[in-house]
């Protein structure tokens, strides 16, 4: 599923920009428009901030859509930017910030396709993939071809990498819903990446060295989503 965040005070112009990513878009994927830069401050302020794209207006009602940007690159640098303004005097103060597309809101329909496939190609490439997640006030973004599986331990789960472990409170169903369709469930304890098992049986599976066990109830979506991905 892929979230996206329009940050546009102007409704007419909102409402078009959704209606075009809506005949765009051929994914998953859900939209929510914000209308002031407090309102989506607001949402920075969480460190679970989930969205995938996001679009910023350079006006944004009393706020610097340029100045939220700043603190986007700060806090999610992973997650691309596409500035929308009707102001081309902006073009060269966007450049102070991390950005991927600046469109003219008055060639939406020429530059939108564009910048949402430049986009696309970044969010779907597995190299730039990432989970975030938080343990004890800090942030962590690990890339996704990193991680080798998650085991949860009573109330904690450990993030395992190739070089690394991590820890976080949430449970694995919360974290798999942020991890691509390569993620699977394989027992209620342990969630794991299929692009680097190398070995399935029907009651385990082996990561390098490491025994991964696979419970009666998951044994055949696991076989089912190994043999998809395999199929790639």
């Amino acid at each position: 599923m892929l979230h996206i965040a329009i940050c546009e005070d102007n409704p007419i112009h909102n409402n078009r920009l959704m209606t075009l990513l809506e005949q765009l878009l051929e994914i998953p994927h859900s939209i929510k428009s914000f209308s002031n830069a407090e309102e989506f401050c607001k949402v920075l302020q969480h460190k679970d901030m989930d969205f995938d794209l996001i679009f910023m207006d350079i006006e944004l009602g009393d706020g610097s859509g340029i100045e939220i940007t700043g603190k986007i690159n700060s806090l999610y640098p992973e997650v691309p930017i596409i500035f929308i303004s009707q102001y081309l005097e902006y073009i060269s103060e966007v450049y102070e910030t991390e950005h991927i597309y600046f469109i003219n809101k008055k060639a939406m329909d020429i530059y939108l396709p564009k910048a949402l496939n430049k986009a696309l190609k970044l969010i779907l490439d597995p190299e730039r993939q990432y989970l975030t997640f938080t343990w004890k006030s800090e942030k962590f973004i690990v890339p996704e071809k990193d991680i080798l599986y998650l085991e949860r331990q009573l109330r904690t789960t450990v993030i395992y990498t190739s070089s690394n472990k991590y820890y976080s409170a949430e449970k694995l169903i919360e974290l798999k819903k942020r991890l691509n369709n390569w993620f699977v469930i394989c027992h209620r304890s342990y969630l794991v990446n299929l692009k680097v098992i190398t070995r399935l049986d029907k009651t385990f599976i082996m990561i390098g060295e490491k025994t991964i066990p696979v419970s009666r109830a998951k044994y055949e979506e696991v076989k089912k989503s190994l043999s998809t991905q395999l199929s790639k």
